[in-house]
This record gives structure tokens, C-alpha cells and sequence, in this order.
């Protein structure tokens, strides 16, 4: 999940619904703004799964996993304006941009600081999988860039900074990473099952 709270706007992605959505905070507006595919054949297959997304407010663009079949090698990384042009349906955008390809299986993303750069967890077979991840996505696409490993399946991510991080996964560890400091521990470990994270200011 994701939201523009000064709009009132919720996105997300339903996996086996093959979907990115967005709504309003109180439930109305319920609005597909990209389809990957429909039926429920197509709900079989995992390339079509849609999982983590980030939104780019600044400059309007929706960035979304599909992450592929486990350990398949298929997963994607992918980019859209996230206004879609009039006209135009979730199903047939033409507008859509593939960023990164061939990924293990990427999940949840993260966009940092000005937007500038994507962090991102996937869920894969070693090496480059059951990683935390980083690239440039503008002004240019650059280069993935592993910036931790050894996770048991890693899920979900929350971003402090651009440097400081933390990630969680199925076998149910959160792993606190601090790119400045060199730290990379786990803080606890809460039993199998451990997904989505974020962090709350209190």
C-alpha cells in the first residue's frame, strides 16, 4: 500500500486480481488504473502478478512489481504515469515503461528522498535474489545494485532515509540495515509468516 494523504488517495495492487488500484480514503472511487491481464485462467500466472508499488507524486508516476513465478527468474520492475491518458483503459495502456527484467522475484518497493531512486526486496533464490536492492530511475535508468542479503524470503520494506532501512521476511525476521553506519542486524525474530512493514513518527 501507498497513499497521497494531502489528496485522500489510496493505491495498491491486488495480486491474483492482476490489478494496481486506487481509491479514496473513505472506500469511493474505486478506480483499476492498470490491468495486466483478466480472467481467471490468467490469475494462474505468476507473471501477471502484480505486488509492491511506489508512487512518485512530484512528477506523477506509478512504479509496480510483477514479480513472476518463484525463483523463475521472470520477475519485473515496471513505470506508468499515474494519470492514465483520456481515453485510455487500465487494460490497454500503451504508456506503460518496463524498467528492470530477469529479477528473481521482486516485492515490495520503495521510492527514496526526491524520487530519484527505487529500493526494492525480493523474494528469490541467491544472489541476487533474497536481497535489498537500489537503482537510479531518473533522470536515467541505472544499474540494480545489491545492498544486503541473506534473507529468508525478504517481503516487506520501510525506508528511514536514503541510507537507513528496514526489511522484513517470511521466516519472520526484521533486519535493520544502516548503509552509513555498516550496520546489517537482525533486530527480532516474530515467527513464520512476517510480510508487510512500515513505520509509524510517535
Amino acid at each position: 500500500l501507498t497513499a497521497d494523504f494531502d489528496a485522500g488517495v489510496l493505491y495498491w495492487c491486488d495480486r491474483e486480481g492482476m490489478q494496481v488500484l486506487s481509491c479514496n480514503l473513505d472506500g469511493s472511487d474505486l478506480r483499476p488504473l492498470v490491468m495486466t491481464a483478466v480472467g481467471d485462467g490468467a490469475a494462474h500466472i505468476d507473471r501477471n502478478h502484480c505486488v509492491g508499488i511506489a508512487v512518485d507524486l512530484h512528477r506523477r508516476l506509478l512504479y509496480w512489481t510483477q514479480k513472476g513465478a518463484p525463483n523463475a527468474g521472470d520477475g519485473r520492475i515496471f513505470r506508468a504515469p499515474l494519470d492514465p491518458p483520456p481515453g485510455t483503459s487500465a487494460q490497454h495502456r500503451d504508456d506503460i515503461e518496463l524498467l528492470f527484467k530477469d529479477l528473481p522475484e521482486p516485492i515490495d518497493l520503495h521510492l527514496l528522498g526526491d524520487g530519484a531512486t527505487l529500493v526494492w526486496t525480493d523474494r528469490g533464490d541467491e544472489p541476487e535474489g533474497n536481497t535489498l536492492n537500489r537503482a537510479m530511475v531518473v533522470p536515467t535508468i541505472g544499474a540494480p545494485e545489491i545492498l544486503s542479503t541473506g534473507y529468508r524470503e525478504a517481503i516487506g520494506l520501510a525506508a528511514v532515509s536514503d541510507a537507513e532501512f528496514y526489511v522484513g521476511d517470511l521466516a519472520g525476521s526484521i533486519r535493520h540495515v544502516n548503509l552509513d553506519s555498516g550496520v546489517d542486524a537482525e533486530l527480532v525474530h516474530l515467527g513464520h509468516g512476517l510480510t508487510g512493514i512500515a513505520l509509524a513518527e510517535l
